[in-house]
């Protein structure tokens, strides 16, 4: 039987990955997971999948630095106390290991858990597990970056899911930096980046963008991996394009779809092409720019709840909404800030939504519901109007986001912005699977 080794994060990187294990399981693959804190209750209540926590990974003294980081690591009373501090615990270990005691400090004190990348515990699990396979997405950091270096250095076959539109990245400073002065490379040292890693450059290239979110740098920091991934997977040709320009090589970039849509098509279809309700939805990022967001919607989620709008926060997995109830939850009786409702439900009813960047503007699509995605900072690098998604805007003002909210309620076409989910059909985890099939993997005996 072969086997198939998952890593994944929450929010959309646990839902794509959910829908590639059900593939796989159903086409005879045995599925593990390496699971991270904001994923383990949903695999525990799935209950169909081995998997793996971090709490596994514990040793003594990876215990010693969770005590003293669990302050910081632990701030969502629905995960585990003992899982956040394996994870803190575990993950600094690696840094310790990799670039040493005080350069792990310094790494930490300048990048938060934004740092971590635990490369030798995934390596000890794939030595126990010895897959055939690993997955991962493509632009999520820290452990399923490790997980692609990992298993690169195993030689093991990894495939990567691109969960947008192959401009965002992973921040990784086991790979190579660019930057355009000798400022920010300064910057980069004294926060502990190894010299070596950064690259300083004339003029900008094509690479991938780092997002001032990851550094606190609020200027240009480029990527280039190390490791690329056997097999890479997007939503549509833009993607696709992205990607290359960014220097992935073309052969290994597939166009399927998106694999985390497949499930509605399966459980949801009866919700496609509803009446819409009187009601916006709201969903926000864990990004700096997250109380921008909050600043340019305020005015026209004000004005529409005075004229009987719901309108509904719909706070990221992995935070607390502490946030978005502190900027709205005193406003009006017709502004809720929840999770509670289910999120494809919510889609299928409301007249609009408003993200930040999301995967929700794309499962929106689906819905056919009209959907307003802004990009703000230096970090604008998606544009889900070109990809055919959604309106898009980027660095707007609180007028052009007030005149674009109420211009989109007032259309009755929200086909004019989703022509790039042709392959979101609810067959995107067939086609992958398909792919893999057809290139025979064989696992490699390693020689010592």
């Amino acid at each position: 039987m072969k086997k198939l080794f998952i890593v994944a994060y929450g929010g959309g990187h646990i839902n794509i990955q959910l829908e590639v294990a059900r593939q796989f399981s159903n086409e005879g693959w045995e599925v593990v997971f390496l699971s991270t804190p904001n994923t383990t209750s949903t695999l525990k209540a799935i209950g169909k999948y081995r998997y793996y926590t971090f709490k596994d990974l514990l040793e003594e003294e990876s215990r010693n630095y969770g005590k003293l980081l669990i302050d910081e690591i632990h701030n969502n009373h629905l995960i585990d106390y003992d899982e956040s501090l394996a994870y803190g615990g575990v993950n600094y270990k690696n840094l310790v290991e990799i670039y040493g005691e005080e350069r792990a400090n310094n790494l930490y004190k300048s990048f938060g858990r934004r740092i971590f990348l635990p490369i030798n515990s995934i390596k000890k699990l794939l030595d126990i597990e010895k897959p055939d396979l690993v997955s991962v997405t493509l632009s999520a950091a820290r452990a399923e970056r490790a997980a692609i270096i990992a298993a690169k250095e195993r030689d093991i076959k990894v495939m990567a899911i691109e969960d947008l539109f192959g401009t965002a990245c992973a921040f990784s400073i086991y790979d190579n930096l660019h930057v355009k002065n000798s400022k920010t490379k300064q910057l980069l040292i004294d926060k502990g980046v190894p010299e070596e890693r950064i690259n300083l450059i004339s003029t900008i290239q094509n690479n991938f963008q780092v997002p001032s979110f990851h550094t606190t740098i609020n200027e240009y920091i480029g990527i280039t991996y190390k490791y690329v991934p056997d097999y890479i997977f997007c939503i549509n040709s833009y993607a696709k394009k992205q990607l290359v320009e960014r220097g992935i090589p073309e052969e290994v970039i597939y166009e399927v779809g998106q694999p985390s849509l497949d499930k509605i098509f399966e459980n949801y279809s009866n919700l496609i092409d509803i009446e819409k309700e009187k009601m916006i939805l709201v969903t926000t990022q864990p990004l700096d720019s997250c109380y921008d967001f909050l600043e340019l919607i305020n005015p026209v989620l004000m004005e529409l709840s005075k004229e009987n709008y719901k309108v509904i926060i719909r706070y990221h997995p992995s935070t607390n909404g502490e946030l978005e109830r502190q900027y709205f939850g005193n406003y009006s009786s017709n502004i809720v800030i929840s999770r509670s409702e289910n999120l494809y439900e919510l889609l299928a009813k409301v007249s609009l939504l408003i993200t930040q960047t999301s995967t929700t503007a794309i499962e929106s699509g689906i819905f056919n519901t009209k959907t307003l995605s802004l990009a703000l900072g230096n970090d604008n690098f998606i544009s889900f109007e070109e990809a055919g998604i959604a309106k898009s805007l980027n660095n707007p003002t609180k007028k052009e986001v007030y005149n674009t909210v109420i211009s989109l309620l007032d259309t009755n076409d929200s086909h004019c912005y989703n022509w790039g989910l042709t392959y979101c059909d609810g067959r995107s985890s067939k086609r992958i699977y398909q792919v893999i099939k057809e290139t025979k993997i064989e696992k490699k005996e390693k020689v010592d």
